[in-house]
């Protein structure tokens, strides 16, 4: 079991004459020394008597300081005192963490030239009533010459109260230094050390012996015996044969001590060491720790320098009351002082700083309290009950300043949500906003709600959600006016679709005209055939001519066929796409309603946490219909890559067609040509013939110049309707980019919504956690207005401390 090395002896108790009275005071560092142990028990065992008598080497034996070759205390051989006050030399420590900590006081040696008798009487008061073990160390054999030198240093009972004591009172070693007697008793029977104790404190005085010496010896004995409880003794045979040697022990080797004095001082130790260790330092029964230690000696102190009369009990109460009002002003101190900084703005020493989230910000203040109650449990001095007082008192108060704090993180928080969402709501208003700049405050946004409390997020996510839905009310009346817009131009072509219809139906009147004509000139020809024998050949020729002709409108009709079922395929498409805008309309009109309960549901969650249920199953059925309208749009994507595919193809079997058209009809105008040139023959070679032939020719001429001009007609017309597919297909692929951008849109509302509901579950959660916060507080509450209803109150006589 080793003994704790110290470089230099501490001072423990300094004594001074002020005036015509001695003052004791408690030196700062060996107070230090023993706190430094924290709760830990103490049994301190203290060494006293006459001056001279050795006690400071005894007690380096017993420390093995002399054993190990450590520097000893002050020895010396002068008649003079060498330790002054008293001295705290180091201690045993056990191996075990719980035993408690045994300390070797060594105090000033009585009888002295500096001393006096009250000085002797109050430093052996203080270390009785501070000891577990007191060992008295006297030279010789108990003697009624020894009793009386005693006399003035043990007088207890005018210095110290008897009643409620004696459960505080320490055990008695006495050391009898250099004893050379046997050990028998009257009759010639050997006894022990601690029987021949008891026979000298109850022996009779001595007869012949100095009547006032022999009282003064008595009450000594009296003293002792009321005073100590349990009492022993112990005997030391000289360490050293040879006088030069006695003169010198400090010096020697313990190796060359005498044998029978190194079993002694060992059986000393054993029996000092086994004593503490059961019997560590009390008051009324309850060991007390270092600290309490020295706050009862500095009570102590106090009343002996006051000249009152030493009570350890009433002591102690002083003690445990004082000290615990000032740990607590002192934790307070502390840990408000911590708080208020870091309600100002200042990270705390673990870089924890304001605002945070509810969780973070209770895990900081629960470190904050669990720090102050280890604080508390290793410094705080008492009793239980007193100790626990004091602590629910602490209690209260960290709760007003963590409650502060709270506030102060709510206020913190909603004023740095408030800049950033008005930052958010500035791009959001702004219709040239970046999506750089919206994205930079939407991450500002978001930054600040992943570590911000509970309630300024609600509320926050609350006024971020209004406004974007304002916005997006906005933005649907924008797409529903430019929706009108397109709407307009769809009738405008379908107006203009049917004055080409029109003018088809017009042409179609030319062509009957045309075919009108034809039947007539068929009756004229037969009219004629009679006289124009001469000609057969050539109106054979022109019969032929006009089968080409009929061959050419033929293809004409074909091709007009194909215009129509191209109108047709047109129209089918034009229709497709009504029918998708009034999909996507629909989507819309289901995404607004999904809106519309997400927002019930975030209401929901900031109402009450009791809805948490409603709101789980509310984000559920958001989710599934957000997976719905993920499918429509998957499947509008589709269909819109299909019917793109049926436009190209149209368009290519339009072009097609449209390359034939022109190939059919420049090879009718190359016939219509050879005709007209055999027609000039003919005309010159019936000028000389008929009248008839003349005007039939002429007929035929203005038939040719109407069917010119509705050539020329039909000509403009097709490229009309080139120029009206060409717009067409602008307009369809500005629908089409526009669809893409409501795809887009709609994709980003389905992340939106998403992102939204994962919130809304947040909230919903944060709210069920800030029920059951008030739920706490309010049981809180409840058990504060009990204790604080008539017969419940504070301890009297004990002011709360306030919070500044």
């Amino acid at each position: 079991m080793p003994s704790s090395v110290v470089v230099e002896p501490v001072q423990l108790l300094r004594v001074c004459r002020h005036e015509k009275h001695w003052q004791y005071e408690v030196c700062p560092e060996g107070a230090r020394l023993l706190e430094s142990h924290g709760s830990r028990r103490i049994a301190v065992t203290t060494i006293c008597g006459l001056y001279r008598t050795g006690k400071s080497y005894i007690l380096n034996l017993l420390l093995e300081r002399l054993q190990r070759k450590l520097p000893l205390f002050q020895v010396g051989g002068t008649t003079r005192a060498c330790t002054e006050g008293l001295w705290l030399w180091g201690s045993v420590d056990s191996e075990s963490p719980a035993a408690p900590l045994m300390a070797f006081v060594d105090c000033e040696g009585f009888g002295s030239t500096d001393s006096d008798r009250t000085r002797d009487a109050q430093l052996m008061t203080l270390c009785a009533l501070l000891s577990s073990v007191l060992v008295l160390n006297t030279k010789g054999a108990l003697s009624e010459g020894l009793f009386s030198a005693l006399a003035l240093c043990c007088r207890f009972a005018e210095h110290v109260e008897e009643r409620g004591n004696e459960a505080s009172r320490p055990s008695l070693m006495w050391v009898l230094r250099d004893f050379q007697l046997e050990l028998l008793d009257p009759h010639g029977r050997p006894i022990s050390p601690s029987e021949y104790l008891e026979q000298a404190l109850r022996a009779a005085p001595a007869a012949g012996y100095n009547a006032e010496r022999g009282e003064a010896a008595q009450e000594v004995r009296q003293s002792l015996l009321r005073f100590f409880n349990q009492r022993s003794c112990v005997t030391l045979v000289r360490p050293a044969i040879e006088e030069e040697d006695l003169q010198q022990l400090e010096r020697l080797p313990y190796a060359s001590l005498r044998s029978e004095f190194r079993a002694g001082v060992e059986a000393l130790r054993s029996q000092l060491v086994s004593q503490c260790h059961h019997s560590p330092k009390a008051v009324g029964g309850q060991p007390i720790s270092c600290i309490a230690f020295v706050a009862l000696m500095r009570q102590l102190v106090t009343a002996m320098n006051e000249d009152s009369v030493l009570s350890i009990r009433g002591a102690w109460d002083s003690v445990q009351h004082s000290a615990c009002v000032n740990l607590t002003e002192e934790l307070r101190t502390n840990f408000c002082g911590g708080l208020r900084a870091m309600a100002e703005g200042k990270p705390l020493p673990n870089g924890a700083q304001l605002p945070m989230p509810d969780e973070s910000l209770e895990q900081v203040l629960k470190e904050q309290r669990n720090r102050v109650k280890v604080i508390w449990q290793q410094q705080a001095v008492g009793d239980e009950e007193v100790r626990l007082e004091y602590w629910k008192e602490l209690e209260e108060q960290l709760h007003l300043d963590e409650n502060a704090v709270r506030e102060r993180n709510v206020r913190l928080a909603d004023k740095q949500l408030s800049d950033a969402g008005q930052r958010w709501l500035q791009w959001l208003e702004d219709d040239a906003g970046s999506r750089t700049a919206g994205e930079r405050a939407c991450q500002e946004l978001l930054g600040l709600m992943q570590r911000m409390p509970s309630a300024p997020l609600c509320r926050a996510a609350a006024t971020a959600l209004e406004a974007s839905a304002r916005r997006v009310a906005r933005a649907r009346g924008e797409a529903l006016a430019e929706r009108g817009h397109a709407r307009k131009q769809a009738e405008n072509c379908m107006s203009q679709a049917q004055r080409r219809e029109q003018e088809e139906g017009r042409r179609k009147d030319l062509e009957g005209k045309v075919q009108d004509l034809e039947v007539q000139l068929e009756r004229a020809r037969q009219a004629l055939a009679a006289e124009q024998s001469a000609h057969q050949a050539q109106d054979v020729e022109l019969q032929n001519a006009k089968a080409h002709s009929h061959a050419a409108q033929a293809d004409l009709e074909a091709l007009r066929a194909v215009e129509h079922e191209l109108r047709a395929q047109l129209r089918n498409f034009a229709e497709r796409e009504s029918h998708l805008e009034s999909e996507n309309q629909r989507l819309a009109a289901e995404a607004a309603a999904a809106e519309t309960e997400r927002l019930s549901s975030e209401r929901s969650a900031r109402i009450a946490g009791l809805e948490a249920k409603t709101s789980t199953e509310q984000r559920q059925r958001l989710e599934s219909q957000l997976q719905e309208h993920t499918a429509k749009l998957a499947q509008f994507q589709g269909t819109l890559d299909r019917e793109k595919a049926e436009h190209q193809a149209l368009q290519s079997r339009h072009e097609q067609l449209q390359r034939q058209h022109d190939e059919g009809d420049s090879t009718s105008k190359r016939q219509r040509e050879a005709e007209r040139q055999e027609l000039r023959d003919a005309k010159q070679n019936l000028a000389l013939s008929q009248e008839q032939v003349k005007t039939l020719q002429a007929d035929i001429q203005g038939m040719r110049a109407q069917l010119q001009a509705t050539e020329g007609h039909l000509a403009s017309s097709r490229t009309r309707e080139q120029d009206e597919v060409s717009r067409l297909h602008r307009a369809h692929a500005e629908r089409e980019a526009q669809l893409r951008e409501q795809l887009e849109w709609a994709k980003s509302a389905a992340t939106k919504a998403e992102s939204k509901a994962i919130a809304s579950d947040k909230a919903a959660r944060k709210a069920r956690w800030e029920a059951d916060t008030l739920l706490e507080e309010k049981r809180w509450l409840e058990a504060e207005l009990k204790r604080l209803s008539p017969g419940g109150g504070q301890r009297p006589g004990v002011e709360r401390p306030s919070l500044m």
